[in-house]
């Protein structure tokens, strides 16, 4: 899976005081300086039956910390998309570099 998001380019990873004590900022782009928390990860493999071109789904939520960044008129299934884009490129690195774990529920 090849991203068309870049770290330290199109989003950091900026630290916060909550749980889990880590956000993404999203440096460029239409939703630039805006900071999320992403809340209740699920990776899940697919079986070959289910889906031949995927080999996993993701699943989230998240919160936008600082509201105001946001333009009136923002899409939120555009933000949701682009979102779950940045956080599969930030899963794939983290694995890679061994900087992310998945665990079992």
């Amino acid at each position: 899976m090849k991203s068309k998001f870049k770290k330290d380019v199109d989003y950091e990873f900026v630290g916060i005081t909550e749980s889990p004590e880590w956000a993404i900022r999203m440096l460029t782009g239409d939703y630039k300086e805006v900071i999320v928390r992403y809340d209740d990860i699920k990776v899940e493999t697919l079986d070959e039956s289910e889906d031949k071109n995927s080999g996993f789904t993701l699943s989230f939520g998240y919160t936008i910390l600082n509201e105001t960044a946001l333009s009136e008129d923002y899409n939120e299934n555009h933000l949701g998309q682009m979102l779950g884009d940045v956080l599969a490129d930030a899963i794939q690195d983290g694995l890679e570099d061994g900087t992310a774990v998945l665990n079992e529920r």
